[in-house]
Protein backbone atom coordinates (compact mmCIF):
# COMPACT_ATOMS: atom_id res chain seq x y z
CA UNK A 1 0.00 0.00 0.00
CA UNK A 2 1.12 3.26 -1.20
CA UNK A 3 0.87 6.39 1.14
CA UNK A 4 -1.26 8.08 -0.84
CA UNK A 5 -3.94 5.31 0.02
CA UNK A 6 -2.83 5.22 3.78
CA UNK A 7 -3.83 8.92 4.05
CA UNK A 8 -7.02 8.14 2.07
CA UNK A 9 -8.23 5.33 4.56
CA UNK A 10 -6.59 7.63 7.68
CA UNK A 11 -9.50 10.31 6.94
CA UNK A 12 -11.67 7.39 6.99
CA UNK A 13 -10.56 5.75 10.18
CA UNK A 14 -10.40 9.09 11.88
CA UNK A 15 -14.49 9.38 10.65
CA UNK A 16 -15.43 6.34 12.17
CA UNK A 17 -13.39 6.75 15.31
CA UNK A 18 -15.19 9.95 15.72
CA UNK A 19 -18.25 8.75 18.07
CA UNK A 20 -16.27 6.67 20.41
CA UNK A 21 -13.39 9.82 20.42
CA UNK A 22 -14.41 10.49 24.33
CA UNK A 23 -13.73 6.63 25.75
CA UNK A 24 -10.85 5.65 23.33
CA UNK A 25 -9.25 8.80 24.44
CA UNK A 26 -9.84 7.80 27.78
CA UNK A 27 -7.34 4.84 27.70
CA UNK A 28 -5.46 5.63 24.58
CA UNK A 29 -5.48 2.35 23.37
CA UNK A 30 -8.18 2.01 20.66
CA UNK A 31 -7.45 1.47 16.89
CA UNK A 32 -9.16 1.88 14.13
CA UNK A 33 -8.84 -0.11 11.29
CA UNK A 34 -9.70 0.40 7.72
CA UNK A 35 -8.28 -2.33 5.24
CA UNK A 36 -4.36 -2.75 6.21
CA UNK A 37 -4.32 1.07 7.74
CA UNK A 38 -4.45 1.28 11.61
CA UNK A 39 -5.33 4.97 13.28
CA UNK A 40 -4.46 4.89 16.99
CA UNK A 41 -5.36 8.36 19.07
CA UNK A 42 -2.01 8.41 21.20
CA UNK A 43 -3.33 11.37 22.93
CA UNK A 44 -5.94 13.57 23.69
CA UNK A 45 -4.99 16.96 25.68
CA UNK A 46 -7.65 19.72 26.58
CA UNK A 47 -7.70 21.05 22.95
CA UNK A 48 -5.34 18.51 21.20
CA UNK A 49 -5.77 15.70 19.67
CA UNK A 50 -2.82 13.54 18.31
CA UNK A 51 -3.25 10.26 15.70
CA UNK A 52 -0.65 7.71 14.59
CA UNK A 53 -1.53 6.66 11.07
CA UNK A 54 0.52 3.38 9.55
CA UNK A 55 0.38 -0.04 7.97
CA UNK A 56 -0.87 -2.89 10.43
CA UNK A 57 2.01 -5.06 10.94
CA UNK A 58 2.15 -8.09 9.10
CA UNK A 59 -0.91 -10.57 9.62
CA UNK A 60 -2.62 -7.92 11.98
CA UNK A 61 -5.42 -6.69 9.23
CA UNK A 62 -6.30 -10.12 9.06
CA UNK A 63 -7.22 -10.22 12.81
CA UNK A 64 -10.06 -9.72 14.46
CA UNK A 65 -8.65 -7.08 16.62
CA UNK A 66 -5.76 -5.48 15.24
CA UNK A 67 -2.98 -3.70 17.67
CA UNK A 68 -0.29 -1.82 16.38
CA UNK A 69 1.15 -0.22 13.72
CA UNK A 70 4.39 -1.02 11.88
CA UNK A 71 7.23 1.26 13.16
CA UNK A 72 8.97 3.09 10.35
CA UNK A 73 12.21 4.69 10.16
CA UNK A 74 10.40 8.44 9.45
CA UNK A 75 7.74 9.97 10.45
CA UNK A 76 5.46 12.92 9.08
CA UNK A 77 4.05 14.74 11.95
CA UNK A 78 1.69 17.20 10.81
CA UNK A 79 0.61 20.14 13.04
CA UNK A 80 -2.68 20.79 11.30
CA UNK A 81 -4.68 23.95 12.70
CA UNK A 82 -5.26 26.24 9.77
CA UNK A 83 -5.48 23.80 7.01
CA UNK A 84 -6.13 20.48 6.08
CA UNK A 85 -2.38 19.00 4.99
CA UNK A 86 -2.64 14.91 5.11
CA UNK A 87 -3.56 14.72 1.08
CA UNK A 88 -0.49 17.40 0.32
CA UNK A 89 1.94 15.64 2.33
CA UNK A 90 1.05 12.33 1.63
CA UNK A 91 0.99 13.31 -2.29
CA UNK A 92 5.23 15.27 -1.12
CA UNK A 93 6.15 12.07 0.27
CA UNK A 94 5.26 9.88 -2.17
CA UNK A 95 7.14 12.30 -4.90
CA UNK A 96 9.60 11.93 -2.54
CA UNK A 97 9.78 8.27 -2.09
CA UNK A 98 9.49 8.79 1.80
CA UNK A 99 8.23 5.81 3.16
CA UNK A 100 6.58 7.37 6.64
CA UNK A 101 4.08 6.36 8.91
CA UNK A 102 2.05 9.81 9.62
CA UNK A 103 1.00 12.11 13.22
CA UNK A 104 -2.01 14.13 12.63
CA UNK A 105 -2.22 16.91 15.89
CA UNK A 106 -5.09 18.63 15.03
CA UNK A 107 -7.57 20.96 17.30
CA UNK A 108 -10.14 18.96 15.41
CA UNK A 109 -10.91 15.38 16.76
CA UNK A 110 -13.06 14.18 13.43
CA UNK A 111 -10.39 16.07 11.45
CA UNK A 112 -13.17 17.30 9.44
CA UNK A 113 -13.00 19.24 5.99
CA UNK A 114 -14.58 22.40 8.12
CA UNK A 115 -11.23 23.90 9.55
CA UNK A 116 -11.83 24.87 13.45
CA UNK A 117 -10.20 28.61 14.02
CA UNK A 118 -8.90 29.58 17.34
CA UNK A 119 -10.33 32.77 18.58
CA UNK A 120 -8.32 35.40 18.95
CA UNK A 121 -10.48 36.99 22.00
CA UNK A 122 -9.22 33.58 23.85
CA UNK A 123 -5.45 33.73 24.93
CA UNK A 124 -5.89 30.33 27.04
CA UNK A 125 -6.66 28.14 24.21
CA UNK A 126 -3.55 28.90 22.42
CA UNK A 127 -1.69 28.64 25.53
CA UNK A 128 -3.64 25.55 26.20
CA UNK A 129 -2.45 24.17 22.61
CA UNK A 130 0.75 24.71 23.33
CA UNK A 131 0.70 22.51 26.34
CA UNK A 132 -1.11 20.05 24.81
CA UNK A 133 1.93 19.72 22.30
CA UNK A 134 4.42 19.58 25.00
CA UNK A 135 2.48 16.48 26.11
CA UNK A 136 1.49 15.11 22.36
CA UNK A 137 5.28 15.45 21.63
CA UNK A 138 6.32 13.33 24.65
CA UNK A 139 4.25 10.85 23.84
CA UNK A 140 5.34 11.41 20.19
CA UNK A 141 8.39 10.84 21.07
CA UNK A 142 7.85 7.55 23.31
CA UNK A 143 6.10 6.05 20.54
CA UNK A 144 8.30 6.15 17.61
CA UNK A 145 11.67 6.21 18.87
CA UNK A 146 14.52 7.00 16.77
CA UNK A 147 12.86 7.74 13.76
CA UNK A 148 13.46 10.65 11.55
CA UNK A 149 10.90 12.88 12.12
CA UNK A 150 9.62 15.43 9.43
CA UNK A 151 7.66 18.75 10.82
CA UNK A 152 5.02 20.21 8.53
CA UNK A 153 2.89 23.03 9.79
CA UNK A 154 -0.48 24.89 9.10
CA UNK A 155 -0.89 27.02 12.14
CA UNK A 156 -0.73 30.24 13.52
CA UNK A 157 2.61 32.30 13.79
CA UNK A 158 2.20 32.53 17.59
CA UNK A 159 1.42 28.88 17.61
CA UNK A 160 4.10 27.77 15.84
CA UNK A 161 6.11 30.13 18.18
CA UNK A 162 4.82 28.12 21.09
CA UNK A 163 5.74 24.75 19.80
CA UNK A 164 9.06 25.60 18.48
CA UNK A 165 9.50 26.86 21.90
CA UNK A 166 8.76 23.43 23.76
CA UNK A 167 10.47 20.97 20.89
CA UNK A 168 13.64 23.04 21.31
CA UNK A 169 16.79 22.16 19.83
CA UNK A 170 17.62 19.15 21.61
CA UNK A 171 15.88 17.07 19.28
CA UNK A 172 16.46 16.32 15.49
CA UNK A 173 13.94 17.11 12.99
CA UNK A 174 13.36 18.42 9.63
CA UNK A 175 10.60 20.93 9.07
CA UNK A 176 8.93 21.69 5.81
CA UNK A 177 7.87 25.08 3.92
CA UNK A 178 4.72 25.05 1.55
CA UNK A 179 5.08 27.27 -1.50
CA UNK A 180 4.29 26.97 -5.49
CA UNK A 181 1.82 23.83 -4.98
CA UNK A 182 4.82 21.87 -3.06
CA UNK A 183 6.74 21.33 0.42
CA UNK A 184 10.31 22.01 0.97
CA UNK A 185 12.22 21.13 3.46
CA UNK A 186 13.99 24.19 4.70
CA UNK A 187 15.67 23.52 7.83
CA UNK A 188 17.25 21.01 10.07
CA UNK A 189 16.26 21.64 13.68
CA UNK A 190 19.26 20.25 15.93
CA UNK A 191 21.92 21.52 18.49
CA UNK A 192 23.29 23.01 15.51
CA UNK A 193 20.99 26.07 15.70
CA UNK A 194 22.14 27.30 18.75
CA UNK A 195 25.56 28.07 17.81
Amino acid sequence: MDILQLAKDALEAIQQMQPGIESAAKVTTALTTIGSTGVKLLERGKNLYTYLVGRLKDGEAEKQKPTTVEPKEDVAILVDINRRLLQDVAQYLHTQGIDANLIIVTNDPAYSSQVRFLSVEDSEEWETLVQDFNQAINVIKHTVGSARLHFFLSTPLPIAFGLGSVWGTVDEATVYHWERGTYHPVMNISRQLRQ
